[in-house]
C-alpha cells in the first residue's frame, strides 16, 4: 500500500491552488516549488499532479458538443440512472437512451477511485481498499482540491470529444457542481473551487435527482457499503439545501430536478421524457 504523508500533501494541494492561478510557465513554477518543499513523496506521484495541474490552467475552448450531468446527495440513484451498471430491465439508462438516438455519448464517473487522485479522495473519505493511506490528518482547508485534479483528468477528453462532433455526448455522474455544494457545507469558499476549476468544461444540462436525507440514510442501512466521512446527516441535509440553490452557486447551463424518492422506474420515466424534451 503506497503511504502518502499528509504534511507533503498539505503543502502540494496549496502550492497548486496558488500557482495555478497564474498560468504562464505553471509546470517551471511548480517544480522549482516542490523542489524547496523537498516533500517526500514518489517522483511519479509529483510529475502526475504537475501534468493534471497544467490542465486546470490551460484556458476552455468553446465546445459544439452536450454536457449533461447527473448528479445528487449520496445514494440518490445518479449511477443508476446515468448508466444503470447493475442491467435494471425495467429502466434504460440516460447512456443507453442517447446511444438509441445515434449519439455518441462518451460516459464519465466521479470520483474515478482507481487512479492516483481518486484513490487519494478514497482514503480521505475513510474508503476501505483504497490502495493508499493518508498517514497523518488532511485538513479541509485543502482536501477538496482533490476532486478539482481528479476531474480535470477527464477534462481534457471530454473537450477533444465534445469538439469532434456538435452530436456527441458526455454523460457524467457528478461534476464541478458535486465539488460546490459539498465544500460550500463543509464551510469552503465556492469562489477558490469555481477559480481552480475556471477552465473545467461546464454543463449544458445538469440533472438534480433530489432525495429526502432520511430516505438516503434508509438506503445506506441497506447497502453493504461502509458509509464514509462525508456521509452523515448533518452534512448531508446541508448539501440538499445547497444543491435546492444551486444556480446562486454555480450559474451554468440549465439545472433541471427530479424527485429522487420515487421508484427508479418512475424516476427514469420524467428524466427520459425531459431529454426528449430537450430534443434528444
Amino acid at each position: 500500500m503506497q503511504k502518502i504523508y499528509a504534511n507533503d500533501l498539505t503543502q502540494l494541494l496549496a502550492l497548486i491552488e496558488e500557482e495555478t492561478v497564474r498560468e504562464r510557465n505553471l509546470r517551471n513554477r511548480l517544480k522549482k516549488g516542490i523542489a524547496a518543499k523537498h516533500l517526500r513523496m514518489p517522483r511519479e506521484i509529483l510529475q502526475e499532479f504537475i501534468d493534471i495541474s497544467e490542465t486546470l490552467a490551460t484556458p476552455l475552448n468553446d465546445n459544439l458538443g452536450y454536457m449533461i450531468v447527473v448528479t445528487g446527495v449520496d445514494k440518490s440513484g445518479k449511477e443508476t440512472q446515468a448508466f444503470n451498471p447493475e442491467g435494471d430491465i425495467r429502466l434504460t439508462s440516460i447512456y443507453d437512451y442517447l446511444l438509441s438516438k445515434s449519439h455518441r455519448v462518451l460516459r464519465i464517473s466521479l470520483p474515478s477511485y482507481r487512479n492516483t487522485f481518486g484513490s487519494l479522495i478514497a482514503a480521505y473519505l475513510g474508503k476501505e481498499d483504497s490502495g493508499v493511506k493518508i498517514l497523518g490528518e488532511l485538513p479541509e482547508e485543502v482536501a477538496w482540491i482533490l476532486w478539482s485534479l481528479d476531474r480535470a483528468q477527464h477534462n481534457l477528453e471530454a473537450k477533444d470529444w465534445l469538439s469532434k462532433d456538435p452530436s456527441n455526448v458526455v454523460v457524467s455522474k457528478r461534476w464541478t457542481e458535486t465539488n460546490i455544494v459539498y465544500q460550500k457545507a463543509k464551510g469552503i469558499n465556492t469562489n477558490r473551487i469555481l477559480m481552480l476549476e475556471r477552465n473545467i468544461i461546464k454543463p449544458t444540462y445538469t440533472f438534480v435527482i433530489d432525495v429526502p436525507v432520511e430516505t438516503v440514510f434508509r438506503r445506506m442501512h441497506t447497502s453493504k457499503e461502509k458509509p464514509d466521512k462525508y456521509e452523515n446527516l448533518e452534512l448531508l441535509a446541508k448539501v440538499r439545501k445547497n444543491y435546492a440553490r444551486l444556480h446562486k452557486y454555480y450559474p451554468f447551463g440549465k439545472i433541471f430536478y427530479f424527485d429522487g424518492s420515487r421508484s427508479p422506474k418512475r424516476v427514469n420515466q420524467k428524466l427520459l421524457e425531459k431529454l426528449n424534451d430537450l430534443g434528444f
